[in-house]
């Protein structure tokens, strides 16, 4: 086992070093993701296939590889283009171990709305210097990143935030144990808002008495101003069996 190969004092040195590597090797998936992006449209151009079919696929084959869903392939690829194309110092502190995926994606995020010549200024200016990502944290990277990307074109940046708004939505997904995430993106002052007014609901039944925790409450009171509801349990149930025909015709199958 993985275990019996490290002594007890090792562990931590184990991680530090083996960060290094690990984030190397990302960026050369990067690369290799670019470049296999490059070959299947090429390959697909020269069979023919209409322009706007081209590079369907590609996205899907590199989550494959990279054992991770669909969605994450796209944005891997998407991340991987913008960093071999535009921004070959993020590339570079990532093969040298100072960047993570997720730090490097976030300078990306950050230049995503400026030309390339900006975003190439800010490249370097974030990571030309090896040693300045290495020492800045995740949040004070990102900082660097929006600031130097501002600076050089305030009204793009501007605008994008202006913009942002109108990609507000809410969306559900599946969690463990019969669970749900349901997760809005909203306008800070929105967004504020109503973790506030849950906040106050959560402080008002503490004051009574109610034994739920301040999450509990705040998830139940979210339930109920939405749904309308007394409770939050309150949600109504339909079930909705569905089996073959031929089960239900032959009274010999136990479903």
């Amino acid at each position: 086992m993985v275990t019996q190969h490290l002594a007890r004092g090792d562990l931590i040195d184990a991680l530090r070093t083996l960060e290094g590597p690990k984030n190397a090797a990302t960026a050369v998936q990067a690369v290799a993701a670019v470049g296999f992006a490059r070959q299947q449209r090429a390959e697909q151009i020269r069979r023919g296939v209409p322009a706007d079919r081209v590079g369907r696929g590609v996205s899907e084959q590199i989550a494959l590889a990279r054992r991770e869903s669909r969605h994450r392939g796209a944005i891997f690829l998407g991340v991987a283009s913008m960093l071999v194309a535009e921004m070959p110092f993020t590339l570079d502190a990532m093969a040298a171990g100072v960047l993570t995926e997720h730090r490097a994606q976030i300078v990306v995020h950050e230049t995503s709305c400026v030309s390339r010549q900006v975003r190439a200024e800010v490249d370097r200016a974030v990571a030309g210097d090896l040693v300045r990502p290495s020492r800045l944290g995740t949040r004070r990277l990102a900082d660097l990143a929006r600031i130097e990307t501002y600076r050089r074109d305030p009204a793009t940046v501007v605008a994008r935030i202006g913009g942002a708004a109108s990609e507000r939505f809410v969306a559900a997904r599946p969690a463990p144990d019969c669970m749900t995430r349901l997760t809005a993106l909203l306008p800070v002052a929105q967004g504020i808002a109503v973790l506030a007014a849950l906040g106050r609901a959560a402080a008002s039944a503490h004051a009574t008495g109610d034994p739920r925790s301040q999450g509990q409450i705040m998830a139940d009171e979210l339930v109920v101003r939405v749904t309308g509801q007394a409770t939050a349990g309150a949600v109504p149930v339909a079930l909705h069996p569905v089996m073959p025909i031929a089960t239900l015709l032959n009274a010999h199958d136990q479903p």
